[in-house]
């Protein structure tokens, strides 16, 4: 549609540029005249006819074309207008968070701190019943070890003196006598 206007307008700027070279030449209809404005009147005519001829026909497309830029315009403003509210609103949330950000820093520290000195107090406890824990392991463990080596070193001792004992019985023949009757008279 423009492609059409823009030769339109082209074939008429060509027309016109003849026209005015016809007139600086002096030839008009193959005369020598003296150029004059009413030269001019019949193109002049021409065009404003072709002129309002191509207005009528591309009115309408050209309105549409004005008024779809119309809509997306406002479209644009408001949508910007929607992002300046925002932006607005966040810039004014974000002030107000600058302005209490000395108190809120200074209550996250302290909760901080607060924390911490859970956490140490909290770890304190804890290794405190581990080392009692472990004290009371060692503590059972020594006394459970002392024990079984209290029980091997007396059966060791038992085993050592029964066999000292055997040993001395087997060789003097009168204590092996001697035991043999107590034993007997005892077992009667």
């Amino acid at each position: 549609m423009f492609a059409k206007i823009k030769y339109t307008i082209l074939l008429l700027g060509a027309q016109a540029f003849l026209a005015f070279d016809l007139l600086a030449s002096g030839e008009s209809h193959g005369e020598h005249l003296v150029p004059s404005v009413m030269d001019l009147k019949w193109p002049a005519i021409n065009f404003s006819i072709l002129f309002i001829f191509i207005l009528v026909k591309i009115k309408k497309p050209l309105k549409s074309f004005f008024d779809q830029n119309k809509i997306d315009v406002e479209s644009l403003f408001k949508h910007a207008a929607e992002k300046d509210k925002d932006a607005q609103m966040k810039l004014d949330m974000y002030r107000e968070k600058l302005k209490h950000l000395p108190d809120h820093s200074k209550k996250m520290n302290e909760e901080a701190k607060t924390d911490l000195l859970k956490f140490e107090h909290d770890l304190k406890e804890q290794t405190y019943a581990q080392v009692e824990k472990i004290k009371k392991e060692n503590k059972n463990r020594t006394e459970n070890e002392k024990k079984l080596l209290l029980n091997k070193l007396g059966a060791e001792l038992f085993d050592q003196v029964v066999t000292k004992a055997k040993d001395k019985i087997s060789k003097d023949a009168n204590l092996k006598t001697s035991i043999s009757k107590n034993l007997i008279q005892k077992a009667k």
